[in-house]
């Protein structure tokens, strides 16, 4: 991934473990970690989808949980995640006009 000074990169990280509740820390190693965020990705529920004419261009037009909510860690980097469920994390690497040109390592890792 490459980015240029003042810019911003998302993707995801999605993660399926087994077994029941739980919680899951999301480490981030890096020499630029602070300026990765990590959100979870939460489902909300939601009653009406599309309006009565739509240009086909939705996930459903049912009624359902949908991923909506990024909701930062609760818990000093750590979240509550549903086992044998993917569960999804938005990471956001946000560089400054002062961010050092060069390469970066980033390493991710899934805590359980």
């Amino acid at each position: 991934m490459s980015l240029l000074k003042d810019d911003i990169a998302i993707f995801q990280l999605a993660i399926k473990p087994e077994g029941m509740f739980g919680s899951c820390e999301i480490r981030v190693d890096s020499p630029i970690a602070d300026l990765i965020t990590v959100r979870q990705v939460e489902q909300v529920p939601v009653r009406c989808i599309t309006p009565v004419t739509t240009d086909g261009d939705y996930i459903s037009d049912q009624p359902g949980l949908y991923p909506d909510l990024l909701r930062p860690s609760l818990m000093g980097g750590s979240y509550i995640i549903l086992r044998n469920q993917w569960n999804a994390f938005w990471i956001e690497v946000e560089t400054t006009p002062e961010t050092p040109a060069g390469t970066y390592p980033v390493t991710l890792s899934a805590v359980l």
